[in-house]
């Protein structure tokens, strides 16, 4: 269908995002741009899944097959899951006949960190731009309200360590929080935003940890980040998220670890990079930082990031 509305239209200008996640079968769609299309082609790049043969992300398996091949994936049970096949040598072949060769294509990458692995994989011969993710800085910026405590019951002499996630999974250091509310002393509160209704359950038996479903009310979120003493986002395998920079747009501190672009938005101003499953020293001596969030407010704007795509266009 949709290439029947691209032939129809036939645009100056075709933006790829994700083309993964089974509602679009990017075969039909990559024959049609290699064979048809002749405007200008532009693919941002979400995660690593373009150019391996089952992955998003490989980080937690130290598998690097991607640059030369891929097969026996021991990935093959996370995301997109495939329980009994591993046809990750297939796919492979598959996205290296259909996905380069292309004379028109230019790839966006939010991260450098990204940027660098692209060059190591079989688009290295694509051009291959960074383009940080933006955020929208009328909405996201320190909103003091006192009715969140009430709301979901925090303490308000607590110090409140807030995790937010669309999607709570294992990478995204779900665990790492349980095992930190048992660490924890008596004063600090964990807040996490996201968790569906079995975590919930899951989760009854640690009082420490105060439990809210996802919300899609971004001025509600903004709250939160605003009364926390800091930002935990103990990823495990990312690209450049943007729960980081709404937090420090709220103009709290962030302890994250050194995952895909995370680094990348830390400065010594806005927070700190942990080691993997040590979070306790950081959130004792976050309050040692000097928090400015100045310089990293300028790189955020997301206006700064259209007006970069525009005349990416133009040129």
């Amino acid at each position: 269908k949709i290439v029947r509305i691209l032939k129809k239209e036939n645009p100056d200008i075709i933006h790829l995002h994700n083309i993964h996640g089974y509602y679009l079968n990017y075969k039909v769609l990559f024959k049609y741009l290699k064979n048809d299309y002749k405007g200008k082609l532009f693919w941002t790049l979400h995660d690593c899944l373009s150019f391996t043969g089952h992955c998003a992300y490989f980080d937690n398996v130290n598998c690097e097959k991607w640059k030369k091949i891929c097969n026996n994936c021991p990935n093959k049970k996370k995301y997109p899951t495939s329980i009994l096949i591993d046809r990750s040598y297939k796919n492979y072949i598959e996205k290296e006949k259909l996905f380069t060769g292309l004379n028109n294509l230019t790839i966006i990458t939010p991260s450098n960190w990204l940027n660098n692995l692209v060059k190591e994989s079989f688009l290295k011969d694509y051009n291959v731009i960074t383009i940080n993710n933006g955020i929208d800085l009328d909405i996201f910026k320190a909103t003091y309200d006192e009715s969140i405590y009430q709301k979901y019951k925090i303490p308000k002499d607590a110090r409140i360590l807030l995790g937010v996630a669309s999607i709570w999974e294992e990478r995204k250091g779900l665990n790492d929080f349980v095992e930190l509310s048992k660490k924890l002393r008596e004063n600090y509160v964990i807040v996490l935003v996201g968790l569906n209704q079995k975590q919930i359950e899951k989760l009854k038996e640690y009082k420490n940890i105060i439990k809210i479903k996802r919300t899609e009310n971004q001025l509600e979120l903004v709250k939160l980040y605003t009364i926390a003493y800091a930002f935990l986002n103990p990823t495990y395998e990312d690209n450049y998220p943007t729960v980081n920079l709404e937090a420090i747009a709220c103009s709290t501190p962030v302890i994250t670890y050194d995952t895909g672009g995370c680094k990348e938005q830390i400065d010594q101003n806005t927070g700190t990079i942990s080691k993997k499953g040590e979070l306790i020293n950081a959130i004792y001596n976050i309050n040692s930082i000097n928090f400015n969030n100045f310089n990293m407010l300028k790189k955020m704007n997301k206006e700064i990031q259209n007006k970069e795509i525009i005349n990416l266009y133009k040129r």
